[in-house]
């Protein structure tokens, strides 16, 4: 789970790989093709230039998958995917939850579909809020994410955690929750950098906020977590306390490690500010009426 700065590597390639990602075609901009000319035949010497113009285009997209995939293998890719609760489910079912990875995904059908230029419009850029211009973009920017994988690998995470917040409020305070830890979390990445101008993204603060919250109130729960070992996973069973314990360790360490990084990446300070305000807040936005419904269901 990560929420990222706007780069190279993750959504300013967007605009030439919509169509590509999205399994049409790859982009005419670049692609030459054939021009019928009503003949049956055509010499040797025309086609050549043009299948070897079309071999090019392909290698040149193949090298920039790969690029990619090398900078989420090593930069974004959790250790650890938690995929659910297995102490417990939720007592209603959670709309608000749902809703939210709903409005995410439809987000980012809006960035494929609009490239760069709707991601720059509504993503936050830490200089223009520190100059009280395009304030909207603290919340817009927390539905917005520069890859697959990136909101893939957000949604999952939100799922194995929403659910059982929204229960333990209600429907109302948890959607209250949920935009504030957002908020905060954007606010303390803008606060850590004031002067940048790179657009940052992504629903991980808010959904580091609903970790937090579940920090609190569920320590001893076991989570069905997916464990990676290089190419090699195990599902296994961890305590709610110790999964997202590891996981803020690691965003203090990565924190430190890229701390001098001028162009951007993971927002650490995102994902630090969403897990405290969840662990410190959590609790307030309960709902007893929910609370002891379950004590006595348990």
């Amino acid at each position: 789970m990560a929420a990222t700065n706007h780069e190279m590597t993750g959504v300013s390639r967007t605009t030439d790989r919509i169509e590509m990602e999205s399994g049409n075609s790859i982009p005419r901009k670049n692609t030459p093709g054939p021009q019928r000319d009503g003949r049956n035949s055509r010499c040797a010497c025309c086609i050549i230039p043009k299948i070897s113009g079309t071999i090019a285009h392909y290698e040149r997209l193949l090298h920039e998958a790969e690029h990619d995939l090398a900078h989420v293998n090593s930069d974004e890719r959790e250790h650890m995917i938690p995929l659910a609760d297995e102490s417990r489910r939720p007592m209603h079912f959670p709309v608000v939850t749902a809703a939210i990875i709903a409005a995410n995904a439809a987000v980012f059908l809006l960035e494929l579909m609009n490239g760069d230029a709707f991601v720059n419009q509504w993503s936050v850029v830490p200089a223009d809020i520190v100059a009280g211009r395009h304030l909207i973009t603290i919340l817009t920017a927390m539905f917005m994410h520069a890859s697959w994988s990136h909101i893939i690998g957000n949604m999952v995470f939100f799922w194995a955690f929403g659910p059982q917040i929204e229960d333990a409020m209600n429907r109302w305070r948890y959607a209250a929750f949920y935009l504030a830890g957002g908020l905060v979390a954007m606010l303390a990445q803008v606060a850590a950098d004031p002067g940048s101008t790179v657009p940052n993204l992504g629903a991980s603060g808010a959904i580091a906020a609903v970790m937090g919250a579940f920090l609190v109130t569920y320590p001893r729960d076991q989570i069905r977590t997916v464990l990676f070992f290089g190419f090699f996973y195990r599902i296994t069973f961890m305590p709610a306390a110790l999964l997202i314990g590891l996981w803020f360790l690691i965003q203090l360490f990565s924190l430190g490690v890229i701390a001098d990084t001028q162009s951007g990446g993971v927002a650490y300070l995102a994902h630090i500010g969403g897990i405290v305000f969840g662990a410190v807040t959590g609790r307030l936005f309960e709902d007893p009426r929910r609370i002891s419904s379950e004590l006595d269901r348990f």
